[in-house]
Parts: C-alpha cells; structure tokens; sequence
C-alpha cells in the first residue's frame, strides 16, 4: 500500500507532502529548531503548520526573508517512516502581500511513502496577529525568527 500525504495549498503558493535526494532534506532541518524568543508583528521569520492524517501528518514549516520564501514538509508516516523535503523560490513579501515568484518542486517517493512540497507563482494577502500569521486558507504559528 502506497502512503501518501498532501498538505494544502495554503491558496498563495505552498502544497506538500507525493524524487528528491534524502541528503538534501538537511539543509532544511534549521527549519524545524524553534526560538525561545520570536519577533511578534513581523512576517520575517519561520512558520509553522502541522497537520495530522489517519496515515500519515506533515509539519509544514516556511521561511520568509525579504526577497524568498523557503517551504519544508516533514511527513511522519503511521508506520514511523519520516522524510523531509524543501524548496526555496524567489518572492516579493510587503506588509500586506506575499508574492511568490516561481514554481519550485521537491518530492519523495520510494513507492510506499509519498511527501512533497511545492512553490507555484500567486499573490495573496495576510495579517499578523502577534505570532499568528493568518492567510485566506490557513493559521499558522510563528516559531523563529
């Protein structure tokens, strides 16, 4: 049975976990080392969304700097496999709007587990509630800086 684990399209321009090299995935592990203190206000900084399926869950984290977003997927399979991958794409983030400005693709698939991330060009706006950062779609928690 094949597991496959899809993270949705938080409408702007993130969906997740569906061939990447597993070294790669180490160079998005800074990702997932929570601040004890984090920047509120402000949408620089590293946030979190983890989602929790019958077969598997992902914890989605994404990078925003001025001029890239960086988005990884962590998928725990129910059978304890786990992989992560990532993408990093060029981006215009203001105070109301982020801008993704490429399509970007990282996916595993060892023909049991499936995980994937992926950047596509979209615009949308948000807010900021503290450490809350809310999109059309989606909440998520912000954990660095």
């Amino acid at each position: 049975m094949t597991r496959t684990f899809a993270v949705l399209a938080l409408t702007l321009f993130v969906a997740g976990c569906g061939d990447v090299d597993e070294d790669k995935g180490s160079e998005y592990e800074p990702l997932y080392t929570a601040s004890e203190q984090v920047t509120e206000n402000s949408i620089y900084g590293v946030w979190s969304l983890r989602i929790e399926g019958r077969e598997a869950g992902s914890d989605l984290r994404v990078r925003f700097a001025p001029s890239s977003v960086t988005a990884a997927n962590r998928c725990v399979f129910s059978d304890g496999f786990s992989v992560l991958v990532g993408v990093t794409a060029a981006a215009t983030i203001t105070e109301t709007e982020i801008t993704v400005r490429e399509s970007k693709e990282a996916k595993f698939d060892d023909g049991t587990h499936r995980c994937h991330v992926d950047t596509r060009p979209a615009r949308t706006s948000y807010t900021i509630d503290g450490t809350r950062l809310v999109l059309p779609d989606a909440t998520l928690i912000k954990v660095s800086d």
